[in-house]
């Protein structure tokens, strides 16, 4: 699936979703890359705002997760987050830099097409525009053949 495709597929389904502006950038393995811009995501004190870095993190380890289980099955997934926890570490006052790491991707691959359903541990980091770590954000992604109506 094309990056471009799963984000205007994030957009039919959550509309609030378009108005953080992000754009997967890259997909290779077990990381899934991408941006916002802090323009659109400013809160008052002139920082990205604290929702909206969440949101980020969390679209970005379904997205990951999406990727991993569409491309392990050849067939559509549901995926949601079961468990996340985020942790921010200093202010971001720029553009936002995230990368999500899936772990034991080979087992999770395994596991959903055998069963139709797995779980996956995903870890993200959103960084400012000098490399800097400004938050972390760690979750557990349930994935599972979507059900034919």
């Amino acid at each position: 699936m094309a990056l471009t495709e799963l984000t205007q597929r994030i957009h039919a389904h959550i509309p609030i979703t378009q108005h953080i502006g992000f754009e997967f950038i890259e997909w290779d393995a077990d990381l899934l890359t991408a941006t916002a811009p802090l323009q659109a995501n400013r809160n008052d004190k002139g920082s990205f705002f604290a929702g909206s870095q969440v949101t980020l993190c969390t679209l970005a380890g379904w997205g990951l997760t999406t990727l991993l289980a569409e491309q392990a099955t050849e067939e559509p997934v549901d995926v949601v987050a079961v468990n996340s926890d985020i942790h921010y570490q200093i202010p971001l006052f720029s553009d936002a830099q995230v990368a999500a790491l899936g772990f034991n991707t080979t087992l999770f691959a395994k596991r959903i097409k055998r069963r139709g359903k797995a779980k996956l541990r995903v870890e993200v980091q959103l960084l400012n525009q000098a490399g800097e770590v400004t938050s972390l954000f760690s979750a557990i992604y349930y994935a599972r053949v979507a059900r034919k109506l």
